[in-house]
Parts: C-alpha cells; sequence; structure tokens
C-alpha cells in the first residue's frame, strides 16, 4: 500500500473516465458516471435501497455514522455497490459519488487515509479538470470561489480547497491535458469565448504548466472537503 496519495495516477484515472464517457459541457451531470471504466457496479442511494428492502436508514448507515456515502466491494458473485445520501444538496452528493468511484476505480481495499486522500482528488479532477480551469483562464476570465462554483456546480468548499491545491501544488500537465481542452473546446467556444487577454497572470497564478513529478512527490496531507 503507498505510503503518499497517487495524485498523478488519480489525475489520469479522472480525466481516462471523462474522455472515456465522451463529457465536454459543465457542469457534470450525476447521470454520466453511473458506468465506471471496466467495473460492475450498482449506485443507489440510501433511500432507495430502504424502500425497496425493508431495511432502514440507521441500519444501513450504521447511525448515520457512514456519512453521505460508501461503497462495498464486489466478489465474484455480487456486484460492488455504492450508496449515497439523497438528502443532501446536489453538489455534495455528486462529489460524494464521485469519491466512492475513486475508490473503486483506484482499487482501494482498504479505509487508510491516504486512499481517502486519492478518492477525493479523483472525484476533484473529474469534477474540475485542472487542465480545463487552467484553459478557462487562459482565454482571460478570472476564477474566483463563486465563479468556479457556478460553473462547475460544486460547493464553495469544493471550489476553494481547488484553488488553495492549484496554487500550493502548482498545475502539473499530464499527457490528456490537451485532450480534456479539445473534448470541452465547443462548450468553451459558446459559453467561456476568449476575452482580454490576461496570459500573464494566469501563468502567475496557476504557476505555470512543468513538473509532472510535482503529483508524485506530494506528501500525504492534501486538504480536501
Amino acid at each position: 500500500m503507498p505510503t503518499k496519495p497517487r495524485l498523478a495516477l488519480a489525475t489520469l484515472l479522472a480525466y481516462n473516465e471523462l474522455l472515456r464517457l465522451n463529457i465536454g459541457a459543465c457542469p457534470i451531470s450525476s447521470d454520466t458516471f453511473l458506468t465506471p471504466s471496466g467495473q460492475s457496479i450498482i449506485i443507489c442511494s440510501y433511500q432507495e435501497f430502504c424502500e425497496r428492502t425493508g431495511v432502514t436508514f440507521d441500519e444501513l448507515s450504521l447511525g448515520g455514522r457512514l456519512g453521505d456515502g460508501f461503497y462495498v466491494s464486489g466478489t465474484d458473485t455480487y456486484r460492488t455497490m455504492i450508496f449515497y445520501n439523497a438528502d443532501r444538496y446536489t453538489p455534495r452528493v455528486r462529489f460524494t459519488m464521485l469519491h466512492e468511484v475513486g475508490h473503486v476505480i483506484l482499487n482501494h481495499k482498504r479505509n487508510a487515509p491516504v486512499e481517502e486522500a486519492e478518492a477525493n482528488f479523483f472525484a476533484s479532477q473529474f469534477l474540475i479538470p485542472s487542465a480545463l480551469l487552467l484553459e478557462i483562464h487562459r482565454r482571460g476570465h478570472n476564477l474566483d470561489v463563486h465563479r468556479i462554483s457556478r460553473i462547475f456546480d460544486v460547493s464553495l468548499t469544493a471550489a476553494r480547497v481547488k484553488l488553495e491545491q492549484l496554487e500550493r501544488l502548482r498545475h502539473t500537465q499530464t499527457h490528456l491535458d490537451d485532450s480534456i481542452v479539445r473534448r470541452f473546446t465547443p462548450y468553451l467556444d459558446q459559453y467561456l469565448p476568449p476575452e482580454a487577454a490576461s496570459f500573464s497572470h494566469a501563468l502567475h497564478f496557476f504557476g505555470g504548466v512543468d513538473n509532472y513529478r510535482a503529483y508524485q512527490k506530494l506528501e500525504e496531507g492534501t486538504l480536501f472537503p
């Protein structure tokens, strides 16, 4: 088991899912990630499962101790199941579902802090791709917490942490960055066309586009909602 979160791997897997699912517009709907790559997964709300089975909410969620969601690993007989609390407001539900999908795609086996950091990073890169944020800023658009929250339909907390992470980690280039930008270009041209150039400010804000190994070298402890 790795001792540090594999943020480069989480990024590549998140970008690969975006491309595989042919996603090219924001915000990303919860319906688009119900079939993770190569996985046999059932995604179900606590409420629907309780209605179908007669199990009580407290029984399923262990009296609320399982929080907004959890997953049960599949076996040769049973599919992997991801449960989430539909009573939480939509951005939080979407992040929770992606967090649990991240656990499955990253092949996590233990509920360890390093795995939680990886799953959080996967969800963040799926819902708010760093490559896309940089491209929006390159087009001359200022990005603050409230605007990111509106564009990507994420919580203010998720948007704020994303900005903090970019300032701390810097944006690192992956071989899928250009593919992500191309996939979203029609959406960007329609809703976020280029404005007055502020490219130098963008580079200052994001710290440039270099050093892919930065993700791999980041120590455990990344803050995510």
